[in-house]
């Protein structure tokens, strides 16, 4: 819980993070217990019992003995402190509070913020203070507010420095370090151009077909199946949360795309409201925390998040800055080799996702999805896939023609390469006409394009025209 300064006259402070703390110290005493000691002293813990707790386990820490519940039992039994930590029921709720170790940091941030917050607090009632004692000049009054300003300058600085430089002086490599350091390469996970840690988008106008092509990706990843051309590297863990579909037709297009995954879990929106009353709103910090938790606690390898439109409220698609509400989390994703793929819709302009192009500024690859036909009764879906960004792979990856047709209690799916000249004459239909402009959306040559353009023109479907290509018109049939 969150203290304030209000009328009874408690200060901050954060309870859960201070549990946090004591508890990520419990999991994993000898990882967290330096880091501890580089940022917190046990003052630094509003609560009483928590500081004595923190001051034992450091005690542990230094002695190399396990934090285990029946040595920390008997030794504040012992000092006559187990009363005055709320008895055995509290240290046995404390153990079980987080299930890891592995946003000690986060937790070690919270406290030390309110304890910041508690210092300064006590600092300015010291100053004032100090200002109502009239019995001192104008220069001693000056002089003792100074003295009170360095006391609580400590609390953000303690020991006069800056607990970022060890940090960044620890992490520096030399050139020649860097030649040396062993760097552990990013697995694959489907094809050449998906790698854990990646962060993805698959995206197209409404009804085209993405959450199609999402789920059977997010299948194969899963059960180790290939997905049409691509080959999956699994089978991984992997966490799909639906903000939009309502969960029978989620049900029924995992239900006919084939059997049963177990490593493939899903959240649908629907359903944690009936069962919680909880809204997904991917720019809640605490639901950020709860799904790093969840991955790390599952194994998780693959996030998919569909979509972007519906998990994320509260921001201007338009504005960069609202999507840093969620680029320190996707970074943090990153670092523990967790790839996420977003689910979005395309702009006015189909060739381009919709709102800001910040997010793609750190997105491994672009996947765009194009209408070839409208399906009867908008069942089953056909698209073609093409890449507008990728980073992992040298070459651009191939231009594919999909169909998802339900039939019975299956869905049937049918992929087709899609030729150079096929690709080419979709980008002409698209409205692009300059070489330049075309090779740059295919990923290849000005040289290639041309040549593309005068196949074209053989077949008598193009017209070139300068330096502009355009589609001829057919001239209807008369009957």
């Amino acid at each position: 819980m969150d203290g304030t300064n209000g009328a009874n006259g408690s200060l901050p402070y954060d309870e859960d993070a201070e549990k946090g703390v004591l508890c990520s110290l419990i999991l994993g005493l000898e990882k967290v217990a330096d880091l501890c000691k580089q940022r917190l002293e046990p003052n630094d813990f509003y609560s009483p019992a928590h500081r004595i707790i923190y001051g034992l386990l450091l005690e542990f820490a230094d002695e190399e003995k396990p934090a285990e519940f029946h040595l920390i039992k008997g030794i504040l039994k012992d000092r006559g402190q187990l009363n005055e930590i709320g008895g055995a029921e509290f240290l046995d709720q404390l153990y079980r509070f987080i299930p890891t170790a592995a946003n000690a940091r986060y937790y070690i941030d919270g406290v030390k913020e309110k304890a910041s917050f508690r210092k300064l607090i006590l600092g300015c009632g010291k100053i004032m203070k100090i200002a109502n004692e009239t019995t001192l000049s104008g220069d001693e009054l000056i002089i003792r507010a100074h003295e009170a300003i360095e006391e609580f300058q400590s609390a953000f600085h303690p020991n006069g420095k800056n607990p970022w430089v060890a940090d960044l002086e620890n992490s520096l490599s030399s050139s020649a370090q860097l030649r040396d350091l062993e760097l552990k390469p990013r697995e694959p996970i489907v094809g050449d151009w998906f790698k854990e840690g990646d962060l993805g988008f698959i995206f197209a106008p409404r009804g085209v077909g993405k959450t199609w092509l999402a789920i059977d990706l997010a299948r194969g990843i899963a059960s180790g199946h290939n997905v049409g051309p691509w080959k999956s590297h699994g089978p991984q863990h992997v966490l799909y949360i639906d903000g939009e579909m309502p969960p029978d037709a989620v049900r029924e297009r995992d239900r006919t795309l084939g059997e049963p995954c177990e490593n493939l879990v899903y959240c649908n929106h629907e359903i944690l409201f009936q069962r919680t009353g909880r809204i997904l709103n991917l720019t809640n910090h605490e639901l950020q925390n709860a799904i790093l938790e969840t991955c790390l606690d599952f194994g998780i390898k693959v996030l998919f998040l569909d979509n972007i439109s519906t998990l994320v409220s509260g921001s201007d698609e338009n504005k960069g800055l609202d999507w840093e509400m969620l680029q320190p989390w996707l970074l943090d994703l990153r670092r523990r080799k967790i790839a996420v793929v977003f689910i979005h819709h395309a702009g006015r302009n189909p060739r381009e996702m919709r709102g800001h192009s910040k997010r793609e500024d750190s997105a491994f690859w672009v996947i765009r999805l194009e209408r070839t036909e409208e399906i009867e009764a908008r069942v089953g879906a056909k698209f073609i896939s093409r890449f507008t960004k990728c980073r992992n792979t040298a070459d651009e990856p191939c231009a594919y023609e999909w169909g998802y047709i339900p039939s019975g209690d299956r869905t049937d799916v049918s992929i087709r390469q899609m030729a150079p000249i096929d690709v080419f004459k979709r980008v002409v239909q698209d409205g692009l006409c300059r070489p330049t402009d075309i090779a740059a959306e295919m990923g290849i040559s000005k040289g290639y394009a041309s040549k593309l353009a005068k196949k074209g023109e053989e077949a008598g479907w193009l017209i070139i025209d300068g330096g502009t290509y355009r589609l001829r018109e057919l001239k209807p049939v008369e009957v």
